[in-house]
């Protein structure tokens, strides 16, 4: 096929600023989120789809496996504040945690919501820019079009670490 390369150049709007910025909203960017923000810092956490949990709610597989080693509880942070919402047993035998995933994502909402973390749904990350080797916006798909977001920091938890790639790191 015939290779054409077309330039584009448009004008974003910076939709708003940040402390951190965290792609993705599976359990690794919302216990990124909500722990920097626990820490007082103002924080925005874009989501492609619209709504919480990754792949476990998406494919509505959510499942904990293992929390310990026959003896001893191995989790904390935001993983054992999660696994203490469905009030599972903490008899340490080595089994797996069915769940309902309505419940999962509620829980999601509710640690992000009551954190103040801003959430932004159906928002995917289509480039970066960056000066001096340090990403200063990520540039966004919105349901309103293209914007930019600032942040002091960028956290990728995207299951295909997209934000690292446009941003030029190696994964």
């Amino acid at each position: 096929g015939v290779i054409m390369e077309i330039s584009y150049s448009k004008t974003l709007s910076l939709y708003t600023s940040a402390d951190v910025f965290v792609a993705g909203g599976g359990p690794s960017g919302i216990a990124a989120a909500v722990s920097a923000a626990r820490l007082g810092k103002r924080v925005v956490l874009v989501e492609q789809t619209g709504v919480l949990g990754g792949a476990s709610i998406l494919c509505m597989v959510a499942e904990f496996m293992t929390f310990d080693d026959g003896e001893n509880f191995l989790s904390g942070g935001i993983g054992r504040e999660v696994f203490d919402k469905f009030s599972f047993s903490h008899v340490y035998n080595r089994i797996s945690y069915g769940i309902r995933y309505e419940e999962l994502k509620r829980v999601y909402d509710e640690l992000v919501l009551d954190a103040g973390v801003e959430v932004m749904f159906y928002t995917k990350i289509v480039d970066v820019i960056a000066e001096d080797g340090l990403v200063k916006y990520a540039v966004l798909s919105t349901p309103s079009g293209l914007q930019t977001v600032e942040a002091k920091m960028f956290i990728d938890c995207t299951g295909s670490g997209i934000l690292a790639d446009f941003a030029g790191a190696e994964y």
